[in-house]
């Protein structure tokens, strides 16, 4: 079982992942519509990449 800090690294991942990943998808779903993620959250290694709308609009 998981100590209360692991449970926060866990879901500080998990959110930190999907964060990325939504902002890998919007960068190709809307090019121009672009911000800056905090520099908080660092891109988890290796990072999503969609190469095209449709995988990103699936996504």
């Amino acid at each position: 079982m998981e100590s209360e800090s692991e449970r926060k690294a866990i879901l500080e991942r998990c959110l930190t992942w999907y964060l990325h990943a939504a902002d890998a998808a919007q960068s190709v779903i809307a090019p121009f519509d672009r911000y800056h993620l905090d520099d908080r959250f660092p891109a988890p290694d290796p990072q999503l990449r969609f190469d095209r709308y449709e995988p990103a609009f699936q996504w």
